[in-house]
């Protein structure tokens, strides 16, 4: 058992249980779809929810993201291709925790996935952004010929249970 995160939307037309991959020795559990968000340190100026998100404004601010490449700075490039692109030198950084205690500290400012906020660092505002939608879709993932063994069966119902809790 895995749990996996599909950027691409690939799996997203994959229904319940199928193989989605097409080998046959894979079953795959949609779980959530997990939207990027805009996360700020508390007192930034964008941080006000009564102004709307600009983030052709925010262009020049000092952006904490992962290395290009990684699944999460590619949907970070993408949310910001309509303003010219990641600024020219973001502060790159491994893992998504880290960046939220950096921005948390008040380095920077950072797109991330909803669920990286899950620890609930209240040093941070959320801002939920407008326009297409960047998201990872997070899956259960059993190989085939385990998805009948009871523990695997209370390990899945246990996470779609926690799916539906935050709301699929």
């Amino acid at each position: 058992m895995a749990l996996v995160a599909d950027w691409s939307g690939r799996l997203t037309s994959a229904e319940s249980g199928r193989d989605a991959g097409g080998s046959g020795t894979l079953r795959f559990y949609p779980l959530i779809r997990d939207p990027v968000v805009l996360v700020l340190p508390r007192g930034h100026p964008a941080a006000d929810p009564a102004r709307p998100v600009d983030l052709d404004r925010l262009r020049d601010e000092p952006w904490l993201a992962a290395p290009a490449g990684e699944p999460s700075r590619q949907a970070v490039d993408r949310l910001l291709a309509s303003t010219g692109g990641m600024p020219p030198a973001p502060w790159e950084f491994e893992g998504l925790s880290t960046i939220l205690s950096l921005v948390a500290r008040g380095i920077g400012i950072a797109a991330l996935p909803r669920l990286t906020l899950a620890v609930g660092d209240r040093r941070v505002t959320v801002r939920e952004l407008a326009g297409p939608a960047q998201a990872r879709d997070v899956y259960a993932v059993a190989r085939a010929s385990s998805v009948r063994r009871p523990s695997v069966a209370v390990i899945l119902a246990a996470l779609n249970a926690a799916a539906e809790r935050l709301g699929r």
